[in-house]
Formats: structure tokens, C-alpha cells, sequence
């Protein structure tokens, strides 16, 4: 075969995979790909235009969910509860794995002056619904939540309570998504990077409390097995 006929051959190989695919959805009752449609054309340019609208889309969310977890807190309004237009979008910018909201993320953590913290599911307790989110955005939250913590340190007499203060709750998002070790050995690090005395000084603190048998940090590494599912 000439090699100049070979990207022609590519695109029809293409076109017939996706359109063998489309029909075998639709027979075997499959998911509706309507929103799909135009990544399934055998147009080489279409199928470009419709995977940059779906990223445009999904950035069109992501920036709408942001802006719904930035908007000013109503007296009495659940920190806890599940089904509350921002625990919704923080749950959801978690699932889009959206690293841009990593930094409207850490400061839901802990509750917002005038929020009620009335606790519905008990596993709420070691992360609210922005660790959860956090854990899943994985390995872009770290380094956020490293500094956040270096900047607000932990409170000491928090050490045996689930309820805490934000650096504590930043300390435990950590657990979650690295490990006990590996938070262990960025923390050690870090220490002795640090030039300024003050954050080098919560930095150690974390790590103190790391190291405490009181603190949760058996609960916190078996939360790495689980998945959170939205309700």
C-alpha cells in the first residue's frame, strides 16, 4: 500500500469504528451519545469541534460550580447536609477532577461563620464534602494544601477532636490523598526548606500531630480504600 493513501485509510478505519460503535449502543440499548455526536462524525473536523465544545462545556461548568462554592453564606445554611446547592457543587467540581477550584475548595473544609454544622452522616466528621472533593482532584490539591497548611498551622487542643481547626483539616486531606508516610516525608522536607520561621514552626506542628496516637490516622488512611458516591 502507498504510504500516501495510508492517513485516508486511517480516517475510514475511524469512521467505521465509530460508527460500528454508535449502532451497537443503540442495539444493545447502550447510553444516548447524542451529546457525543459530533466526536462519532466520520469528519475529521467535526470530530475537532466537538471535542473542543465538549472541553469549552465542561469548563463552562466547572466555572458556574466555582462561582456557586464562592457565593456568600446564608445564615443557618448546612455545612453537613448533602443535597445544598454548594455541598452539590463541590461534590461535582470533585468529581470533574476541576483543579482550578482547588483553591475555593480548602476554605470549605471547615465551616463558614454562620453556617450550622448540625452532622447528618457521621463519616462527615473526619472529611467534610470539599476533602472529599480534594482526595478526588488527587495530586494537583497537594501542594495547596501544604502551603495553606504551613500559613495556619494546627491547633494544638483540636489533637483528639474530629471537629477542627482549617490547617488540621488541611493535614488530614493530606492523609487521604498521599498516605501517612509519604505526608510524614513531605512534611520533613518541607521543614527544612522552609525559610520562614513562623511557617516552619506550623509545618513541625503538623508533623507533631501527625505522629500522635490520638490523632484519627487509622480512620483517615481506611478512607483511602472507599469511593464517594454522590447520593
Amino acid at each position: 500500500m502507498h504510504t500516501s493513501k495510508l492517513p485516508r485509510v486511517a480516517g475510514g478505519l475511524l469512521a467505521l469504528l465509530a460508527l460500528t460503535t454508535a449502532l451497537l449502543l443503540r442495539v444493545s440499548g447502550g447510553p444516548d451519545l447524542s451529546a457525543c455526536a459530533p466526536i462519532l462524525s466520520d469528519s475529521e473536523s467535526e470530530r475537532r469541534r466537538g471535542l473542543e465544545l465538549l472541553l469549552d462545556n465542561r469548563q463552562r461548568q466547572i466555572e458556574e460550580l466555582r462561582a456557586i462554592v464562592r457565593s456568600p453564606v446564608a445564615q443557618g445554611e448546612p455545612f453537613y447536609q448533602s443535597n445544598t446547592p454548594r455541598n452539590i457543587a463541590i461534590r461535582l467540581l470533585g468529581r470533574f477532577c476541576a483543579k482550578e477550584a482547588v483553591g475555593d475548595l480548602i476554605p470549605r473544609l471547615v465551616p463558614t461563620q454562620g453556617q450550622d454544622f448540625t452532622l447528618y452522616d457521621l463519616h462527615l466528621l473526619v472529611l467534610p464534602h470539599a476533602g472529599y472533593a480534594l482526595t478526588e482532584i488527587g495530586l494537583p490539591a497537594v501542594r495547596p494544601l501544604l502551603e495553606r497548611l504551613a500559613t495556619e498551622g494546627v491547633r494544638a487542643e483540636g489533637q483528639g477532636s474530629l471537629e477542627c481547626d482549617l490547617g488540621t483539616a488541611c493535614l488530614r486531606t493530606l492523609i487521604v490523598i498521599e498516605g501517612p508516610q509519604e505526608t510524614e516525608r513531605l512534611l520533613t522536607r518541607l521543614i527544612e526548606e522552609e525559610p520562614d520561621a513562623t511557617k516552619k514552626q506550623n509545618l513541625q506542628a503538623a508533623l507533631t500531630l501527625l505522629k500522635d496516637p490520638d490523632f484519627s490516622v487509622a480512620a483517615l488512611t481506611s478512607l483511602r480504600k472507599q469511593t464517594y458516591r454522590l447520593p
